[in-house]
């Protein structure tokens, strides 16, 4: 029998990550009081807090700043610069483009389908792996943040919904995410959000998952 091989995403994680985000910040808003943007970006740092383990008020400090910064990046300058910052190939940049061109009269299911597809396209490009590495992060978290709002349709007790009303009717900012993950990634990686051992990687893809919440929360909530 034929082996057939196989590959996957190498930064699914970031997605699951940021959708465990997601419902880390819907949980602590509470639906009595107004929400603020400064309440979501300090969550969203508590979160990234988490998964460092770490209890340090100069690293929550870090973490605010940082998606700060992020998500007023991306209501100031238009996406396509922070693609230019990153000195993105060519063709990463058609991908990341063509995720942003999804219909957005496709239903979740067939959102789903479409970047399903752009990602194996992706991975299987004649790009290198470096050059894979900022598509396929948006990717990752876009199809993520595709699948927690299918996953909120079906659940009757969706935290979301004294927030938005009915998930089935509401758009959720999937493209918001993807963007944010993009340009926390930069952000990460170029201004280095942690230190240490693999501080620009690690900054990276906690940059990534900080700037993918935070943008979307705020795109959902405002």
């Amino acid at each position: 029998m034929k082996n057939s091989k196989q590959i996957s995403n190498p930064y699914r994680e970031v997605g699951i990550l940021h959708n465990e985000g997601l419902d880390y910040v819907i949980k602590n808003l509470n639906p009595k009081e107004p929400v603020t943007i400064e309440r979501i970006i300090e969550l969203t740092g508590q979160y990234l807090l988490t998964l460092k383990n770490s209890t340090s008020k100069s690293d929550l400090a870090l973490y605010y700043e940082f998606v700060a910064t992020t998500i007023n990046g991306l209501n100031q300058i238009p996406f396509q610069e922070f693609l230019r910052e990153a000195k993105i190939s060519k063709e990463g940049i058609c991908f990341i483009n063509e995720i942003q061109n999804i219909s957005p009269d496709f239903d979740f299911p067939t959102t789903l389908k479409v970047l399903t597809n752009i990602e194996s396209n992706i991975l299987t490009s004649e790009m290198t792996e470096q050059e894979k590495q900022f598509p396929l992060i948006c990717v990752a978290v876009a199809k993520s943040s595709v699948e927690y709002w299918i996953k909120q349709i079906n659940d009757p007790k969706s935290l979301w919904i004294p927030f938005v009303g009915d998930p089935k009717a509401f758009k959720w900012p999937w493209k918001s995410d993807a963007n944010g993950a993009v340009a926390g990634a930069i952000g990460g990686a170029i201004g280095g959000v942690v230190g240490g051992l693999g501080g620009v990687l690690i900054g990276g893809l906690l940059g990534a998952i900080g700037g993918a919440i935070g943008a979307s929360v705020a795109d959902a909530l405002f």
